[in-house]
């Protein structure tokens, strides 16, 4: 047709796009934008990754104290208020690290209250496992075997660490002595519980495997019997044996015969008499006087320790009713009375030759020795300058002036309360006058022959002769001399022995031994 329309159809089949390509245009479009979020996020786990691994290695790192340092963490802080505690004790340079490794390793809540000991330059990861753990500073108080609980509370009130007061009344004997650890914050209150459940389960395990035929009627029996054990001896190899002899004694209804129980009886919970025993003290009539009461005290008279209740629950099996000290730290024990009374009497010469000995290097001190090597002026001594003899160590009282004045050398008068002293012209004169030097016992000529001679000064010129009215340089009054009492000896035929048995000492006192 000649007027109609004219299609260029080649024209028209050019724009028509070819099957397939708008999805594979859109498909590009997808993966691109797929891999920049992969690129992002492998940045960002690359940065995570390195900011864990800076987190990490700062975590590790020394920390910056320079020296062990105490830290106190309080009970009911939070996380926040201890990295705050640590950075003002210089124990960390980061609060926010910290917090952030206590997240990271899921630690806010486990971290216990306490005091700690950071070392220096320890790492934040050690604090916080430190803190984790609870294993807080530990402090330590020790309770000896034999104190009085008297004496160990004062123990616990010395304590600087230790907090309040003890706020019951704590019976005597009832304590375990110890070595017990605590933190700071521990009251004292809670270490007296801590050691009177010790000694409670102690008692309660070795009750049961005690020894037959015991003359103990209850746990708390054996405890009092246990603190007499305890005063009495030290010594780990004789501690059974001592505790047999007092229950042998109980077994035949023999009276103890313990001093530790007179001091007791005197002075109570203190624990020291601070003077020897005397004989009124041993007829003194108290509830604890042993020599005075038949059995037990009514309560212990110390905090007797493990070693001293087991002995007890489980003694020595022998015959032995008496002990007395031998002289070497421990004790010499006997089956009969008369054994008793040699142990005593070969402990009686040790003590004497001992005071001789004193007495002989009292005389010879380095002041006092002569300039020349001459033996009898070496071995003279100035009067009341000599040894005591038996008599004098024997005494049956306290010398009185009158005592004194016969017990003087040669009969010589000691000079008047107040009078002067001659001058040097008087003694001169006296010297003069003199013929012949004071006796002196042949013990103690012996000793000093036997002493070791000291540094002599070279030859001076001759002294002149001393005698008896020179007076004697730096020598006490003896009217202030003083005996011990009259000792506690057991008849040597006693008609029954069981109502007079000998002392039973650990150490003997004064007493017995004089």
């Amino acid at each position: 047709m000649s007027g109609g329309f004219d299609y260029d159809y080649e024209s028209d089949d050019a724009r028509v796009p070819e099957p397939g390509s708008g999805r594979k245009s859109g498909a590009r479009k997808i993966g691109s934008v797929l891999t920049g979020l992969f690129a992002i996020f492998l940045f960002m786990a690359f940065a995570v990754a390195a900011g864990l691994a800076y987190i990490k290695t700062s975590f590790e790192a020394a920390g910056p104290l320079q020296a062990d340092r105490a830290v106190v963490i309080v009970p009911g802080e939070g996380s926040r208020a201890i990295a705050q505690s640590l950075y003002q004790a210089q124990a960390i340079s980061n609060q926010k690290l910290f917090l952030v490794g206590l997240l990271f390793h899921r630690a806010n809540d486990k971290l216990k209250a306490g005091e700690y000991l950071i070392e220096a330059n320890a790492s934040m990861q050690q604090i916080m496992d430190k803190l984790v753990s609870g294993k807080s500073l530990q402090y330590k108080v020790t309770i000896p075997e034999g104190l009085t609980t008297r004496q160990a509370i004062d123990r616990l009130q010395a304590h600087e660490i230790l907090v309040g007061k003890v706020d019951t009344d704590v019976p005597e004997g009832s304590l375990l002595p110890d070595t017990y650890n605590f933190t700071r914050g521990t009251t004292r209150q809670e270490v007296v519980e801590r050691m009177q459940s010790a000694q409670i389960k102690l008692l309660a395990r070795l009750w049961s495997d005690r020894a037959g035929s015991l003359p103990l009627a209850s746990p708390r029996e054996a405890v009092i019997l246990a603190s007499i054990v305890e005063k009495e001896t030290g010594l780990k190899s004789e501690r059974q044996r001592v505790a047999g002899v007092f229950v042998n004694r109980l077994k035949q209804n023999m009276r103890l015969q313990s001093d530790p129980t007179i001091v007791y009886g005197i002075v109570g919970g203190v624990g020291t008499l601070g003077r020897p025993i005397l004989r009124s003290d041993i007829s003194k009539k108290t509830e604890y006087n042993t020599y005075q009461i038949d059995g037990l005290p009514p309560t212990p008279i110390a905090n007797p320790g493990t070693a001293a209740i087991e002995a007890v629950l489980n003694p020595a099996e022998t015959r032995d009713l008496f002990f007395v000290a031998d002289g070497t730290g421990g004790h010499a024990f006997a089956e009969t009375l008369a054994e008793h009374n040699k142990n005593v009497s070969r402990w009686r010469a040790l003590e004497r030759q001992k005071n001789q000995t004193q007495a002989v290097n009292d005389v010879l001190a380095p002041s006092e020795v002569p300039d020349t090597d001459e033996p009898d002026q070496t071995a003279a001594l100035q009067p009341g300058e000599e040894p005591a003899t038996d008599a004098a160590t024997q005494s049956s009282a306290p010398v009185t002036d009158q005592d004194t004045d016969a017990a003087t050398q040669d009969g010589t008068t000691k000079p008047e309360p107040g009078a002067a002293a001659p001058s040097t012209e008087q003694a001169k004169e006296t010297q003069a006058d003199a013929t012949e030097k004071p006796e002196i016992s042949e013990t103690a000529k012996a000793i000093i022959e036997k002493a070791p001679r000291p540094q002599r000064k070279p030859p001076a010129p001759p002294r002149q002769a001393t005698t008896q009215s020179d007076p004697a340089p730096d020598t006490a009054d003896q009217s202030q001399v003083t005996v011990e009492p009259l000792p506690d000896t057991p008849s040597a035929e006693p008609t029954e022995p069981q109502q007079e048995p000998a002392p039973v000492r650990q150490t003997p006192s004064t007493s017995d031994l004089r």
